[in-house]
């Protein structure tokens, strides 16, 4: 159970942290695409 609640507050961080990072890399990914792939 101790398990569980580390693994939560990981997941928390997770979203508040992350998601701004994967929004930029996703950016950076479409940009990267639109230049290679055209």
């Amino acid at each position: 159970m101790a398990n569980d609640r580390k693994f939560n507050k990981f997941l928390q961080y997770d979203e508040s942290k992350i998601k701004p990072t994967l929004d930029h890399i996703n950016k950076g990914l479409d940009k990267y695409t639109e230049r290679h792939c055209r």
